[in-house]
């Protein structure tokens, strides 16, 4: 599970300066990144996604809209509204949501970069936490660990 947080501070920006509470919330089963068919595991998850090569010309495509934009789209597929073979519903499967503890903040009018780094390291640290409490309830075939990236 790959979680993009390291530059993401806006939500925690915004809640410096509300004074809201920030809480963590990490949900099992609903991951682009490994929501495949896992014949191995006998596991279908919410969406198959296409599996691409760097060489292909749909991960330059990708690659190339993603520098554009900052963000890009997978290829997925699921069931259909009247089949199961082919569509892009997602296929019944659970999620599990699992809600941390609240961060409090100190409400400022303008946020400081050190206090929203601060939050920030508050807020990953209880996202790890609460991976290692129930990776093993809900993620029991898992093919890879929790990771915060840029």
């Amino acid at each position: 599970m790959e979680l993009v947080l390291k530059k993401r501070h806006g939500f925690i920006r915004l809640a410096i300066e509300s004074g809201s509470l920030v809480v963590p919330i990490l949900s099992f089963g609903e991951n682009g990144t490994t929501c495949v068919l896992n014949v191995k595991a006998n596991r279908i998850d919410l969406f198959q996604q296409a599996v691409k090569s760097p060489d292909s010309l749909l991960y330059k495509f990708q690659g190339a809209i993603k520098k554009l934009t900052g963000f890009t789209t997978p290829v997925v597929w699921a069931r259909g509204v009247f089949n199961y073979d082919f569509g892009l519903m997602p296929w019944r499967h659970e999620i599990n949501t699992v809600v941390g503890r609240p961060i409090e903040v100190k409400k400022m009018a303008k946020a400081t970069e050190e206090e929203v780094l601060r939050v920030q390291a508050l807020y990953i640290e209880e996202l790890k936490r609460i991976w290692n409490e129930w990776k093993d309830v809900y993620a029991t075939d898992r093919i890879s660990e929790l990771e915060i990236v840029e």
